[in-house]
């Protein structure tokens, strides 16, 4: 099978390993992730390669096993992008881009849905950065994160703010370790980028509510935003 990303392949490989004891929530009991697949699809300038780095790293503080990368064609801003992700408790041996996704993050909604969801899981998790629900995306999570991202760091770079919403909906990673990721991920900024990226990740973290999201056939259902 194919993906229909009209991109030129030009992709940045970061595999880290490490065996050490998991001590966050995982989708199988006894402590053990299955492989776990994330694609990302943005835009430039909305962060989308290093959202791929900053939940690798959050596996990589929880002890799993991680690979991340991007592809993308022209570099230029509001070119389309997509990023990957995988997540597992084993041994990575699969290689290239991610067809078939656990789940799906859109940071623009204006990208064509056809190529966001092509070939998701039954089940999988689609989250939409998106101030209000969008038809052609059924059965989503809508997180306003650009308005989170402006209100707390100032510029509309969603990346990090949804990743909290990601986070709450999955449940496969711990808040603190993507706090953490994010940390190291963005040393090198300004002290002052990196609290406001992380006050951005815990607010859309809070504005998924676990028993509100839940949509039924042909039914769209936005987040609910929790008081702050």
């Amino acid at each position: 099978m194919q993906i229909n990303i009209s991109l030129k392949a030009n992709a940045f490989f970061r595999t880290v390993r490490l065996k050490v004891s998991l001590d966050t929530f995982y989708r199988k009991s006894g402590g053990i992730l299955e492989l776990y697949e994330v694609r990302i699809h943005g835009r430039g300038g909305e962060g989308v390669r290093m959202a791929a780095h900053i939940l690798g790293r959050a596996g990589f503080l929880s002890g799993l096993k991680t690979q991340d990368f991007a592809i993308y064609g022209s570099e230029r801003r509001g070119a389309p992008i997509a990023s990957f992700c995988r997540l597992s408790s084993e041994s990575i041996l699969t290689r290239g881009y991610i067809f078939n996704p656990d789940s799906v993050i859109v940071l623009d909604h204006t990208l064509d849905n056809e190529t966001c969801l092509k070939g998701l899981k039954e089940g999988g998790k689609i989250i939409v950065n998106s101030e209000k629900p969008i038809s052609k995306f059924p059965n989503a999570i809508f997180v306003d994160a650009t308005k989170v991202a402006l209100d707390t760091i100032g510029r509309p770079i969603p990346n990090v703010a949804v990743l909290g919403a990601f986070l709450k909906v999955t449940g496969i990673l711990s808040l603190e370790k993507l706090k953490q990721a994010v940390r190291e991920e963005m040393a090198g900024s300004h002290p002052e980028a990196i609290e406001g990226n992380i006050k951005a990740c815990e607010l859309c973290y809070n504005m998924v509510n676990q028993d509100s999201y839940a949509t039924s056939e042909g039914r769209i259902l936005s987040v609910k935003q929790v008081s702050r």
